[in-house]
């Protein structure tokens, strides 16, 4: 063997040892990276564990609040529902007067308003003021 066979075979020996160096530091940065990265995420674990542990609350509060909205539904709908069968019984018993009508509980309302309401609501009645 040469001299210069021998001091290529040392380049290329140099040349492979700083690719595996340099491969090497690569892997340390992203190994490093990496344990960053992941103690941040075991850091954020308590306070995601006491997220979770508000969500039982949360379901009871939105079950709650979806039950005062049923109600609240259902309440509307009830008092349409009156709303409805006062301009009906006004129609049939021609209870006029010129712009007030008087409901069975005796107050005094407009009945275009309540038409007006009950027209909004989209209960349509043929009643003619």
């Amino acid at each position: 063997m040469g001299t210069l066979e021998a001091q290529e075979r040392h380049t290329s020996l140099y040349e492979r040892v700083a690719l595996l160096e340099e491969t090497l530091r690569r892997r340390s940065e992203a190994e490093t990276v990496m344990q960053t990265e992941m103690q941040q995420l075991r850091d954020k674990i308590p306070e995601l564990e006491e997220e979770i542990k508000t969500i039982p609350d949360m379901r009871k509060e939105l079950a709650e609040f979806e039950a005062k909205i049923e109600k609240l539904v259902q309440d509307y709908e009830a008092k349409l529902s009156a709303l409805a069968s006062e301009v009906i019984r006004l129609k049939k018993y021609g209870t006029r007067r010129k712009d007030l009508q008087t409901l069975s509980d005796g107050s005094n309302v407009l009945l275009r308003r309540v038409l007006s309401c009950v027209v909004l609501c989209g209960i349509e009645l043929c009643c003619v003021v």
